[in-house]
Parts: C-alpha cells; sequence; structure tokens
C-alpha cells in the first residue's frame, strides 16, 4: 500500500486502486472505511472492443464488488456489427462467449450482467465510501464519508473515492449584446447545443449534426429527424410526417398538435410556431391546448414576429400590426399587389407590383418607394438587402429570389445554393430544405443539418 502527501493532498492507493483521498491524513474512522474496501477483490479488466461499451463493463464488475486495479486478469471483447453483438469473456480456467448467436445491442448490459454474474460471484459492498468534492477556485479537495446505497440509487458506479466538483456552479454567457448568468448544464442557445461549463461568448451561433433531415429541441435536449423517424434522445423513436416544431411535450405538425399520444386536429395547417402560439392558414392564432382562438386576417401571405409585435400580410393584400401581449389590432393597411414584408424595429418593407415601399413601422404611413425586384432585413447588420438585376446592394450574387425568416434573408439562387445572412454571410451548395423558426433556421444538405441562430 502506498500513502502519499503532497500540496495538502493525501492519498492512499494499492494494486491500483485509490483508497483514500483528502486534505488530510485518514482518521480512526477514515481507516475502518478503507479497511472494508480493502477486503474487496481486485481485477486486472483487459479489455478488447469499441470504446463506448467499455464503461458498461466496468460499471457491472464495480456494482458485483470488483475493483479494477492490477489484479487476476479478465478479459472481454466485443465486437459489433450494426444493431448485434458479440462477447467472449475469459476468467481463469472459464469461457464464455455467443459467438454462434449474436445478441441485440440494446439489451448489452442485461446480458453481460447475466453472463458474468455467472462466472464472479457477488461481493457484498462496502456500507461506506469517500465522496470527495474537488473545488476549482481554491484547487483542494473536500472529504466527506457517505453512504454507498446513495451514490448507487445516482446510478453511479461504486469505489472507494468518488469524485465530484464543488457545489452547482454558476457562468456569464454573452451573446451579441446579452448576458446571462447560467447554472453549469447543457442548453440550447439560438439553436445550438452548448455546455455551459465555464464563462463563455457565443460569437458563431452555428451548429452541424450530420446524417439528418431536421434537428428540434424540447428543453435542453436534442431531437432528430431522419426517414420519417423522429428520434429522442432516450433512443425511443416515432414513426411520423416531419414536425413544424416541438415545444416542451408537444410535437406540432401541419394539421394538428400531437402530445402524449393524444392527436387534436387543426382546422387549416400550421405555418408557424412561435413561444405557446400556432399561426395557421386560416389566418388565426391559438395557443397550444387549442383552448381559445384570435382571429387576424384571411390566408396569410407573409408574417413576422418582432417583439410583442406580429405583422402580417394576407391574400388580399391587408397589412396588419398586431399587439399580442393586449391582443390589439394596433394599424392596418390595404397595399394593391403586396407580396412579401420584412420588418425592422423603425421601418417596415413591402413588395409590391410597382417595386419597394417602406413604411413607418409605428403608424404604417408610407416613407417612400425603392426600386427593387426582391429584399430582406439582415437583422445582424440593420441594413435592408435590395435585389435588383443579379445584385444585392450593388454585389453580383446571380438570378434568384429572397426568402425571409424574421431577421435571417435567405437568398437562393438558381443552381439551388443559398446565400444565408446570419450573424455573417455563409454559403450552402446541395441544398434540400429551408426550414424556418422563431429561433433561426435550418438548412438541410445531402451531408446533415445546419443551424443558424440569431443574433440577439
Amino acid at each position: 500500500m502506498f500513502a502519499v502527501s503532497f500540496s495538502n493532498t493525501f492519498f492512499i492507493s494499492n494494486y491500483g486502486v485509490l483508497y483514500y483521498l483528502g486534505d488530510s491524513t485518514p482518521t480512526t474512522e477514515d481507516m475502518i472505511v478503507i479497511k472494508d474496501w480493502e477486503r474487496l477483490p481486485v481485477l486486472f479488466l483487459i479489455y478488447d472492443g469499441p470504446y463506448e461499451y467499455r464503461e458498461v463493463v466496468e460499471n457491472i464488475l464495480k456494482k458485483r464488488g470488483y475493483l479494477l486495479g492490477y489484479g487476476k486478469d479478465f478479459v472481454v471483447k466485443i465486437r459489433t456489427r450494426r444493431n448485434v453483438f458479440v462477447y467472449q469473456i475469459i476468467y481463469e480456467n472459464v469461457e464464455k462467449d455467443n459467438f454462434l448467436s449474436p445478441s441485440p445491442i440494446e439489451k448489452m448490459e442485461k446480458i453481460l450482467d447475466k453472463v458474468i454474474s455467472e462466472i464472479l460471484p457477488e461481493v457484498e459492498l462496502p456500507e461506506k465510501l469517500f465522496l470527495v468534492y474537488y473545488d476549482p477556485d481554491s484547487d483542494s479537495f473536500i472529504k466527506k464519508i457517505e453512504r454507498t446505497e446513495n451514490i448507487l440509487k445516482e446510478g453511479l458506479a461504486p469505489s472507494p473515492v468518488i469524485i465530484k466538483t464543488l457545489g452547482n456552479r454558476f457562468y456569464k454567457v454573452k451573446i451579441g449584446d446579452v448576458e446571462k448568468t447560467l447554472k453549469e448544464g447543457f442548453y440550447v442557445m439560438e439553436g445550438k447545443l452548448i455546455y455551459v461549463g465555464k464563462n463563455l461568448e457565443l460569437k458563431n451561433l452555428v451548429s452541424f449534426f450530420p446524417n439528418t433531415e431536421g434537428v428540434f429541441f424540447k428543453d435542453n435536449d436534442v431531437i432528430f429527424y431522419k426517414k420519417d423517424f423522429l428520434i429522442f434522445p432516450n433512443g425511443n423513436v416515432l414513426k411520423i410526417e416531419k414536425p413544424v416544431d416541438v415545444v416542451k411535450d408537444n410535437i406540432i405538425l401541419p394539421t394538428g398538435i400531437l402530445k402524449n399520444g393524444d392527436f387534436k386536429n387543426v382546422e387549416g395547417t400550421i405555418l408557424w410556431v412561435k413561444d405557446n402560439f400556432i399561426l395557421t392558414s386560416r389566418g388565426e392564432l391559438r395557443d397550444l391546448t387549442l383552448t381559445w382562438t384570435f382571429k387576424i386576417s384571411s390566408v396569410p401571405k407573409e408574417w413576422c414576429f418582432r417583439g410583442n409585435f406580429l405583422y402580417i400580410l394576407d391574400i388580399c393584400g391587408f397589412l396588419r400590426k398586431y399587439d399580442l401581449k393586449q391582443r390589439k389590432l394596433i394599424w392596418e393597411k390595404k397595399i394593391e399587389g403586396a407580396w412579401g414584408i420584412d420588418v425592422s424595429d423603425e421601418v417596415i418593407a413591402v413588395g409590391t407590383k410597382n417595386g419597394i415601399l417602406l413604411l413607418n413601422n409605428q403608424d404604417g404611413n408610407t416613407i417612400k418607394g425603392i426600386n427593387g425586384e426582391d429584399f430582406g432585413y439582415w437583422e445582424n447588420e440593420g441594413i435592408f438587402l435590395i435585389y435588383k438585376d443579379g445584385m444585392i446592394n450593388e454585389e453580383y450574387v446571380g438570378k434568384g429570389y429572397f426568402l425571409r425568416y424574421e431577421g435571417i434573408p435567405i437568398f437562393v439562387r438558381e443552381d439551388g445554393s443559398v446565400v444565408v445572412f446570419g450573424n455573417k454571410k455563409y454559403e450552402f451548395r446541395k441544398v434540400k430544405e429551408i426550414i424556418g423558426f422563431s429561433w433561426g433556421v435550418e438548412i438541410v444538405t445531402e451531408e446533415g443539418t445546419w443551424l443558424i441562430g440569431k443574433r440577439k
């Protein structure tokens, strides 16, 4: 056994097993815990297989009362193919395998646990262990004695020493001009999955998920869509048409809302999801429980949610501004030949058969007309992009048209490539689909799905 002390840290180790870690020499009570763990057998795990399954084997052995270090050889070989696996386990003069009957990968832990139980007798675990908290601020360890059963309840594999980071830590996350203080953990920020474990500044709001046809977020989990299936974080799959969005437990489809297996049909088609609202092709705002309806227009042609306001252009040429908090019409304006809108804090741009009109955001009055064929408002730069004769703001881009997604305009070229004006300018080729969300856009390509979030 080795007992070592350095820099106010004391540890005891033997056969490659850490039995004690603390900021002082062991007390009499500590020595009782150490002796309890020293009676457990030590195995030398010789693992030959995919890295991601090594922990499965280690946890099975630890929960059966075996320590991993330099002891008797315990050989585990694993091979996988598609959705099946084979194993070979060798211990002393015992060898077991399933070479003639490969097993399903999803049942690996249960199968290996059963096989190992036939080879190794279960050893009673000590009642207590050392739970050691590391404090990054002081670079020190804080030890306490914890009951082993509490560690097992957390789903952790038991060992003489369990190390955790001290307390719930909070960090500052800056997105554009907005700064938030968040508890350590996983978060979805502007369509980007991140882990907050230090102070962060998000400059690049782009994520890529290969081999997917869509990505949705439920709280801080990621749900993938691929080949007509939604794939959930727990491994469950659901064959379903592609959703418009997923909000908490609501899977929002074009024709209705699916929640906990119960489907509620919606008259018309769901076009857009914003917070807890849906916008339908009947020109209605509805809540996710479908208990109330707010009629705002005839069939929508284009719309833009901005803060507490909704701007909507219908097929009859009526442009309306609503205050969503008060559910009140602010103003409306009839514009002949109107086909598209985009909105900044001060100005609303309206595409018409005679060019582009700029209106005052506050009252809807006309400011001036602009000679252009198409347009979009680039939120990140705070400018309107005007397309005319193959040029965007006098820069040649070729023939194409704009799609407008609440501050992220996307220019689609004749050859199918697109230019996305997000936190910076991006260009994508081999684009299969473009999907807009309240947080940003998804660009689905042959390789996978790109997510581009809005700048706050």
